[in-house]
């Protein structure tokens, strides 16, 4: 013998709306929003990640052998188009800027980028239009 229960209706259960709880917009809830301060989305963006700061670095030490392979695999995934290009750009010059001063300037660019963007895990790799771009400057 089975019973059946009430059917009970959402009216029921659903308590009375908040008047201090404002309902956010998509834009609000993803961030898009002028906030009329300088840097303000950054800033923004820095308070809300700010509290798993720590445990994201804490869990890139903590990954082993399967983060140290990723961030290898990556260094040379961007090293080896920068010796490449950096050779390229080489000719073009006459020898005044070579690959060292092609890595030096990828990096230094990446890193002013990281900052700025607020987006540090972006990868920045040369490329060949800017390669091209670069040389027909000379």
């Amino acid at each position: 013998m089975t019973q059946e229960l009430p059917e009970t209706s959402k009216e029921e259960h659903s308590s009375p709306p908040d008047p201090s709880h404002k309902t956010l917009t998509h834009a609000e809830a993803s961030g898009l929003v002028w906030s009329g301060k300088f840097a303000g989305g950054i800033r923004a963006d820095i308070a809300r990640r700010l509290p798993w700061y720590v445990s994201d670095w804490s869990d890139g030490f903590k990954g082993g052998l399967k983060t140290l392979t990723a961030s290898l695999y990556m260094f040379f995934a961007c090293l080896a188009p920068g010796i490449a290009f950096g050779a390229f750009f080489d000719q073009h010059s006459d020898g005044q800027s070579g690959v060292v001063e092609y890595l030096v300037t990828q990096s230094v660019s990446g890193i002013i980028f990281a900052i700025i963007s607020g987006q540090p895990l972006v990868i920045l790799r040369p490329t060949g239009p800017i390669t091209v771009f670069i040389s027909q400057l000379y």
